[in-house]
């Protein structure tokens, strides 16, 4: 098993992370409020946050972080959301193989999609929805029986296509730019951290890593509008890629194994589960800023994956 799956299932380990001196202000905590499944709503922008150790994904007034419902999914992990209809997918565990489709503010899925069988399980880790084709792509990490890579369904259906990047061994998470190209990060058999590319219409992922590029522990990847965001989940650090080079690095102060974060770039915030020892936060920063959190969602457990849809 990789370093990645091995870290990702230590939800119990405080991690040091750096910060940036000089940072003042502390964030404004809003609590969980009490929760009825039926009482989600479609109005307004809707943020979602998976909880893996409670089989549920939280539904939140966006930017209020009222909690509205929730979606009970076993051990949720990655979230995404289709850019035009508003809807969300949610990544299950290693124990179903399995990816839901929500109607945005529902919260019973309209659609599963499956990966492999009882014979030939995956760990699904990550989604992201090509924002052009609607196309959907699951990330799943290397296991004992099965190759880490790529699946891809045609517009969210049918029978995934398979890509892979010869160096990369374990993959994390992926994120798709405003053309159709996706990104997926990932460590070699080396440990060492990685990023490939699957072009729009390729036939296949190539090698994409930035020089210096320290990731050991790989996080989230989303397109901002003008780079490609790549997280370090380990370290609260996201690093600004163009091409293949470095053009900056954002540091998440207090925050502690951070998995799949969302850049909400019409406000210009980064959202960011934040599993500091036995309870999770999520915490607002701004972006590209980074810095001290301005807000934060305080109580929850095991977080993973934040979405907004809209």
């Amino acid at each position: 098993m990789s370093s990645v799956r091995r870290f990702l299932s230590a939800v119990g380990i405080l991690v040091a992370v750096e910060v940036l001196p000089g940072c003042a202000g502390a964030p404004s905590p809003v609590a969980p409020q009490g929760v009825n499944p039926a009482a989600t709503t479609s109005d307004g922008d809707l943020l979602y946050v998976s909880e893996s150790s409670k089989n549920a994904v939280g539904i939140y007034s966006y930017p209020q972080l009222k909690r509205l419902g929730s979606l009970t999914v076993e051990t949720p992990e990655g979230l995404c959301v289709n850019p035009r209809s508003g809807n969300v997918w949610v990544v299950s565990g290693p124990s179903t193989n399995e990816v839901s489709e929500f109607k945005r503010g529902g919260t019973k899925p309209i659609r599963v999609l499956q990966i492999g069988n009882s014979l030939t399980a995956y760990f699904l880790d990550a989604c992201a929805v090509n924002p052009i084709n609607e196309d959907l792509a699951v990330v799943t990490t290397v296991n004992s029986s099965s190759p880490g890579g790529l699946f891809v369904f045609k517009r969210g259906t049918g029978t995934p296509k398979f890509y892979h990047d010869p160096e990369m061994f374990a993959y994390a998470f992926v994120g798709y730019d405003s053309t159709g190209d996706a990104f997926v990060d990932g460590t070699d058999t080396n440990d060492s951290g990685r990023l490939g590319e699957l072009p729009a219409g390729a036939k296949q992922m190539e090698d994409v890593t930035p020089k210096g590029l320290k990731l050991r522990f790989p996080g989230g990847v989303q397109y901002d509008g003008t780079d490609l965001a790549v997280g370090d989940e380990r370290y609260g650090r996201v690093y600004r890629i163009s091409g293949t080079t470095i053009t900056g690095t954002i540091r998440l102060n207090d925050a502690c194994l951070v998995r799949q974060f969302f850049i909400d770039t019409t406000s210009d915030l980064l959202i960011a589960p934040s599993a500091c020892k036995s309870k999770s936060d999520v915490l607002i920063y701004d972006y590209p800023a980074g810095g001290a959190a301005i807000k934060k969602l305080t109580g929850l457990i095991t977080t993973y994956g934040v979405v907004i849809s809209r």
